[in-house]
């Protein structure tokens, strides 16, 4: 048995020893000896669900080398991933899924990197209503946010952004370019791998979460769901969550101080709720969002963190956050704002910085960001000239 693994596993390039256990082995390991098991059992179909999320540059390209050789052996394999490099070095066709639905199927060779990014960003999308606001004359020059040099492997890439106080930048890019990862790793949420954070003017990179919200950097993560709610305490409980330590004395939590917030929160908000106790769970989505909102606002902070803040909500939900965070910004904050839909980050930035493959590749100002622009940032092969906002 031993002797057919290690030949099966040479076929694909795979120097491992077949004895140790595989929780030992590294991910790309791991990945690869799954797939040579599928095809030890007959396979003629290999699905990969986005295999390189986790891998090296060098895991990547020896991947890509096992691609190639099951493709040899005349098996098929299915190739789901955002990364256009990966996709024209291995694919013979392509398909573009959106919001559930199939947007085209092309042979590889028929299609460029422009109409595959408009393909899967959808161009019909794109409003045309953008703001006009101006950034705050106290504030303008105020620096609220510098980051420079960020890595984590294998996701964030020598990342360098910057945000100027009551500054609203946004983070374009294909879902896994890395918005994710970069907010995780200024928030402190993740190790970095590299490179600093200065929060403010005299700032240090956040150690923790904790961190973070001590130096005044609040953060609204994508999955309300899996990372912001807790869904079985109430609107009350979820909302001042990070502000108890405030409203505790002796151990116990004043009662009267936490209402206090509570109500100004959801006036403020426009919060439709039966009342401050019932259920976080059993409120609409956008509501739910709202109550993070106010949970980052309890604690009066000076930059923020908005991870796709529409997401899932409604139209009417969808305004008001819009309103709030133009308020926000106008009050002196600085905004980090990542959206999965390229209209939203077109219509609420001051300055659009572009994500691609865990790097920054194309900072444009107001004027100069447009879907055009954006998609071609992603799209080519070496990266954008950066607009005037980068020296800002």
């Amino acid at each position: 048995m031993r002797a057919e693994a290690e030949a099966l596993l040479g076929r694909y390039g795979i120097a491992v020893d077949v004895s140790r256990p595989v929780e030992e082995l590294g991910l790309a390991a791991q990945q690869m000896i799954a797939i040579v098991r599928a095809l030890s059992l007959g396979g003629r179909v290999i699905v990969m669900d986005e295999p390189t999320s986790a891998l090296t540059h060098r895991e990547v390209d020896h991947l890509m080398e096992m691609t190639d050789q099951i493709r040899r052996d005349e098996v098929s394999v299915l190739y789901i991933s955002h990364r256009l490099d990966e996709l024209f070095r291995v694919a013979d066709r392509i398909t573009v899924l959106r919001d559930g639905r199939r947007i085209l199927t092309e042979a590889i060779s028929a299609i460029t990197r422009m109409d595959l990014i408009t393909a899967m960003l959808g161009r019909a999308l794109v409003r045309s209503d953008r703001h006009d606001r101006r950034l705050p004359a106290a504030a303008v020059e105020k620096p609220a946010l510098r980051a420079t040099d960020l890595v984590r492997e294998p996701r964030v890439h020598r990342a360098d952004i910057s945000v100027r106080a009551g500054e609203i930048v946004g983070l374009a890019g294909l879902q896994g370019s890395g918005r994710t990862e970069l907010m995780r790793l200024i928030f402190g949420a993740d190790v970095r791998d590299g490179g600093a954070v200065a929060i403010g003017e005299a700032g240090r990179s956040p150690a923790s979460p904790g961190d973070a919200l001590g130096q005044g950097v609040a953060y609204l993560p994508e999955d309300r769901k899996a990372d912001g709610i807790i869904p079985d305490l109430s609107l009350r409980e979820n909302m001042t969550l990070i502000v108890l330590p405030m409203l505790t004395r002796l151990g116990i939590v004043s009662r009267r101080r936490e209402l206090e917030i509570v109500d100004r929160f959801i006036a403020r908000l426009n919060i439709r709720a039966a009342g401050p106790d019932i259920r976080i769970r059993d409120l609409s989505g956008g509501n739910q969002q709202k109550v993070l909102l106010a949970r980052l606002l309890c604690s009066n902070p000076s930059f923020l963190l908005l991870d796709d803040p529409m997401r899932g909500v409604d139209v009417g939900a969808k305004a008001e956050i819009e309103r709030l965070i133009f308020e926000l910004a106008d009050g002196g904050l600085g905004v980090l704002m990542a959206s999965s839909e390229l209209e939203e980050v077109l219509s609420l930035s001051d300055r659009v910085a572009v994500l691609r493959d865990g790097r920054i590749v194309g900072d444009l100002a107001r004027g100069e960001a447009s879907f055009d622009r954006v998609a071609l940032a992603i799209a080519e092969d070496t990266p954008a000239a950066a607009a005037s906002g980068t020296a800002a």
